[in-house]
C-alpha cells in the first residue's frame, strides 16, 4: 500500500496510507486499493494540497472524501473546490494564528490547540473581544485550574465564550481588579451567571472613591506604627505587608492601583 501510493504521486510521507488503512480498519473504506487508484492525477492537483487535502478531511469532512475518492472516476475541480471549503482548520494552522496574527508564545499557542473544543472556545471568545493575550491568560491559568480541581473538562462549562471575553473587558477596563476578576470567574464556572452581576451581588465593582480609602489607610498606618517604622528605616518587604492589610480591610472592589498609590505617598 505504502509503495502504491509513492508510486501514484511520489509522496514522500505515508501520512496518506495511515489514514487510508485507518479507514479501511473500522470499515469505513471497503477496498482501500481502489481508494489510491481513483485519486487525481499530479497534473490536476500538486500533490503536497492532495496530502494536506487527505488530513483535514480525517479530521473533518469524512464522508466527503470517502463518498469523491471511492468512485472509479477523478475529482472535477469544483468537487475539490467543494472539499477544500468544507475543511476544518486544522491545529498547525490555528497555531501559525495564534503566534503570527495574535502574538502569543508559543508554549501557550500549543496549549490552547491541545484540545480542539478549548481551542474553539477560545476563538469565539476573541471573536467577541479581541483580546488575544488576556483571554488565553485568564483561560490557561484560572480557568485550566477551576478545570483540573473539579476534575472537568471545557465541554462542561456552562458559561459562554461571551460571558469570559465580557469578563476580561470588565478587567482591562478597570471595572473590576485582576484579583477579583479570578473570583468571578471561579463562581461563574460553579454557579453560572453574568460577570457583571457577579460583581455587583459581591461587591467587586471597583470603587475610585480616594476618601474612603484615605480613611482605611490612615487607620492601617496607625495600627500598625512598629511595622511603618520599620519601613521608614529600610525594610521594603513591610509595604507589601501593609498594602495586603489595606487590600483586606477595603475589600476586593477596592483599586489596587489607587490604593498602592495613597499608601506610598502617606508612607513618605
Amino acid at each position: 500500500m505504502v509503495k502504491l501510493c509513492k508510486e501514484r504521486l511520489g509522496w514522500k510521507s505515508t501520512t496518506t496510507y495511515t489514514v487510508i488503512k485507518r479507514l479501511s480498519e473500522r470499515g469505513v473504506i471497503k477496498n482501500e486499493n481502489t481508494i489510491v487508484s481513483s485519486i487525481v492525477s499530479k497534473e490536476q492537483i500538486q500533490e503536497a494540497e492532495i496530502v494536506n487535502m487527505v488530513e483535514k478531511t480525517f479530521e473533518g469532512s469524512l464522508p466527503a472524501f470517502i463518498s469523491a475518492f471511492g468512485r472509479h472516476e477523478k475529482l472535477s475541480e469544483k468537487e475539490i473546490e467543494d472539499i477544500r471549503k468544507s475543511m476544518p482548520e486544522m491545529p498547525q494552522d490555528r497555531f501559525v494564528r495564534y503566534t503570527e496574527k495574535y502574538g502569543l508564545p508559543t508554549d501557550d499557542a500549543n496549549l490552547i490547540i491541545s484540545s480542539k473544543e478549548f481551542s474553539d472556545f477560545y476563538d469565539e471568545s476573541v471573536k467577541i473581544n479581541p483580546d488575544y493575550k488576556q483571554i488565553s491568560n485568564l483561560m490557561l491559568v484560572e480557568l485550566n485550574r477551576n478545570l483540573n480541581d473539579s476534575e472537568k473538562t471545557i465541554s462542561d462549562v456552562t458559561f459562554s465564550p461571551a460571558d469570559l471575553a465580557e469578563l476580561v473587558k470588565m478587567s482591562t477596563d478597570g471595572v473590576v481588579s485582576k484579583n477579583a476578576a479570578k473570583d468571578i470567574l471561579k463562581i461563574m464556572f460553579n454557579n453560572g451567571g453574568k460577570p457583571i452581576d457577579i460583581a455587583k451581588e459581591n461587591g467587586f465593582i471597583m470603587d475610585n472613591d480616594t476618601s474612603g480609602l484615605e480613611e482605611i489607610i490612615d487607620k492601617i498606618i496607625a495600627e500598625n506604627a512598629d511595622s511603618v517604622e520599620s519601613y521608614k528605616n529600610g525594610n521594603q518587604k513591610i509595604f507589601g505587608f501593609l498594602m495586603g492589610q489595606v487590600v483586606r480591610t477595603a475589600g476586593k472592589g477596592a483599586n489596587p492601583k489607587l490604593a498602592k498609590d495613597l499608601l506610598t505617598e502617606k508612607l513618605k
